[in-house]
Parts: structure tokens; C-alpha cells; sequence
């Protein structure tokens, strides 16, 4: 449409990928441990036929960088967890000219054993309410990421 774009997503033959992924986990003092990982993610398109303007271009809602941080502290009956993420700027598009920011988000949550396969747990994501896109049009309407949610609930097993 005039003054818009119309585009459709669809298959190319051929995507050149290459990476790395790297995860740790350590344990700090009996009970506390920390986890990280990173991945590093190389891709471009290499063969496009009829649409060779996607050619050398980055396939769109890949980031280059991810990377994930942790802790947890474990005690008798109970644990406690803390999360980030990192995501790096990716495209929103196959031409790679609408770019998404990158961002990081936390995360916490915890449980406790109320009795025997009877678990309480409440966790929060995005716990600072960081405000991240994940879909751009080229008329600028920005689709965010999902807010902070809490949420508590009980689990049992038998």
C-alpha cells in the first residue's frame, strides 16, 4: 500500500549459520550456585532466487549476542532464583532496515516445600518492566515485549 509496506515472509534456499554456545554453572558456598551462558550466532542469507536484495543480509529476529546470568540459593525446603537475559539488537525485517533494539530483563522466582510433594511458588518475570520491542513496521507502530507478571500458585505431586 501507498506510503506503507506489504511484505510476506517466506523460504530462501539457502542461509549460511555459524556459532558458539557457551554455559557454566558454579557452585559459590553449599547451597548458593550461579549459572551463565552465552551464544554468539553468525547468519546470512546466501541464495534468495527472486528476491535478491535478501542476499547478505541477516535473517530477520536473530540476534548476533545472547547471554543469560543466574543465581540460586537453595535451602532445606526452600530455593530462590534470580535471572537476567541479554538480548542484542536484531532486524524486524528481511532488508535489515528495521532494527530492534536490544534489551535485558530479570527475572525472579522462588518456592518452598509446604509438605511432602506439596509445593507454594511465586515467581516474577521482567521485574523492572523494561520495555522492549519485538515487532517494528516501517510506518514506526513498535510491538513491546511482555510486561512484568507475577504469578503464585501451588504444585503437587503424588
Amino acid at each position: 500500500p501507498e506510503g506503507g509496506t506489504c511484505r510476506r515472509r517466506g523460504n530462501v534456499e539457502r542461509v549460511l549459520t555459524a556459532g558458539a554456545e557457551l554455559a557454566t554453572e558454579l557452585d559459590l558456598a553449599p547451597g548458593l550456585s550461579a549459572q551463565g551462558s552465552y551464544t554468539y550466532t553468525w547468519a546470512e542469507v546466501r541464495r534468495a532466487r527472486g528476491e535478491r536484495s535478501l542476499e547478505g543480509k541477516r535473517p530477520p529476529q536473530l540476534p548476533e549476542h545472547q547471554a543469560t546470568l543466574g543465581l540460586r540459593r537453595r535451602l532445606d525446603r526452600a530455593s530462590f532464583g534470580f535471572d537476567g537475559r541479554f538480548v542484542a539488537r536484531r532486524f524486524d525485517d528481511d532488508l535489515n532496515s528495521l532494527a530492534l533494539a536490544g534489551f535485558v530483563t530479570v527475572d525472579l522466582s522462588g518456592r518452598i516445600e509446604l509438605s511432602p510433594g506439596i509445593e507454594l511458588f511465586a515467581a516474577v518475570t521482567n521485574l523492572f518492566d523494561e520495555r522492549y520491542p519485538v515487532q517494528r513496521t516501517s510506518e514506526g507502530l513498535t510491538t513491546l515485549g511482555a510486561p512484568n507478571l507475577a504469578r503464585i500458585g501451588l504444585s503437587a505431586r503424588w
